[in-house]
């Protein structure tokens, strides 16, 4: 039996794991999924916020999905096309028709779909009901333990420790995990290029960024559900979605020193930020551009724990989320990097930052890439048993 550990359960981790299961070596694998989150999907993790006065306790009923990650991506080539194709066929995603998109390639284009730089068409998804969290991510999981049976663990609330083993970095697997034959790291961080000297990994870096969540926000039948880059100092500004489809609720995103504000709260608290947030966009008249209203009177901070206003409540609930993650600095490799240690261990680094496409994509196809790349190295390794 063959272990292999993958650390983070995004979208690279989640599709390496099933492409592995399914293929020549799946009944052979024992996978453990490790994260430090304490749930799967990485950066497509949706959230659900109560809506003022809507809904009883502890229930779902009148709460609006909002995504501070992926609010949708794209397909470029026709082998994700396909795979698009087929999530959309279970209900885990929609297309999404592109007059409700701004500041994207395939509106300035104009058309249905436009061709990409290599000739294919670009078509832009968003997530079932529920979110990301919700259709899937739950999806690809229950499908993963299908496969797998008893030859699968998760390890949530867990970090990957770096060691060295006979001067090659690898990792520390969890108490009870056993030694792994394969770890592939699936969410690289800026200290990979440190932890791997001389390696041919991605440069990475950490980017800083507040998402400030208005649930209860009403938005007009034109206001698009993504703007990427709706001003210099905004990154983003995307809808919410309740159950039955309809747009609600508004996440603004951008990055402190655009904002000029700082990321510590000590310094920056959550009220200094939202009004930066709130002089931007009035300053840029995104809030008549969006059909939005920001002049909710004071409004009121909320968290998700708060207890529901009254739905006749004048003001404009709100969240604001600090938010780190890591993004490639230089430009993408190809394909992903890997080496085996003196002691006969497989380590990889994959994900977005090992493809020639960003997003859902890239770290789709690099998983496709490194599970051909490790069903190789059993082989060899096989061979050279023989």
């Amino acid at each position: 039996m063959t272990r292999v550990h993958i650390i983070g359960t995004g979208i690279s981790a989640l599709t390496l794991a099933r492409t592995l299961l399914k293929g020549q070596l799946g009944k052979t694998l024992r996978i453990s999924l490790i994260d430090k989150a304490r749930a799967p999907g990485g950066r497509m993790t949706s959230r659900r916020v109560k809506r003022a006065g809507e809904g009883r306790s502890g229930s779902d009923e009148g709460s609006v999905v909002v995504e501070t990650g992926a609010r949708v991506f794209q397909s470029t080539t026709p082998d994700f096309r396909a795979q698009c194709e087929d999530w959309r066929a279970a209900g885990l995603i929609s297309e999404v028709k592109l007059d409700r998109l701004r500041g994207v390639r395939a509106v300035e284009g104009g058309e249905k779909a436009v061709s990409s730089a290599d000739g294919n068409d670009e078509t832009w998804w968003e997530a079932g009901k529920g979110g990301w969290t919700e259709s899937l991510i739950p999806a690809l999981t229950g499908q993963i333990s299908d496969l797998a049976g008893d030859r699968l663990e998760w390890f949530y609330n867990t970090a990957a420790k770096p060691v060295h083993s006979n001067s090659v970095p690898t990792f520390e697997p969890p108490v009870d995990a056993g030694r792994p034959d394969i770890v592939v790291y699936t969410a690289p961080t800026p200290q990979i290029v440190d932890l791997f000297p001389g390696r041919d990994v991605p440069k990475m870096e950490y980017r800083k960024t507040f998402a400030l969540i208005y649930p209860d926000m009403r938005v007009s039948s034109h206001t698009p559900i993504y703007w990427r880059g709706p001003c210099s100092a905004l990154s983003a500004i995307s809808t919410g979605i309740l159950d039955n489809g309809e747009s609600r609720g508004v996440v603004v995103q951008a990055e402190p020193e655009k904002l000029g504000v700082e990321y510590d709260k000590a310094i920056s608290g959550d009220e200094v930020v939202k009004a930066a947030f709130e002089r931007v966009m009035r300053e840029a008249k995104l809030d008549v551009d969006l059909g939005i209203d920001l002049d909710g009177k004071d409004g009121e901070k909320t968290d998700d724990t708060a207890t529901a206003q009254s739905s006749e409540s004048s003001t404009q609930r709100w969240q604001l989320k600090r938010w780190k993650f890591a993004q490639v600095a230089s430009p993408p490799r190809r394909e992903p990097a890997s080496w085996t240690t003196d002691d006969g261990q497989l380590v990889m680094c994959i994900g977005d930052g090992t493809s020639e496409h960003g997003g859902v994509q890239g770290g789709w196809e690099s998983a496709l890439v490194a599970a051909k790349e490790i069903e190789q190295w059993v082989e060899r390794g096989a061979e050279k048993s023989t």
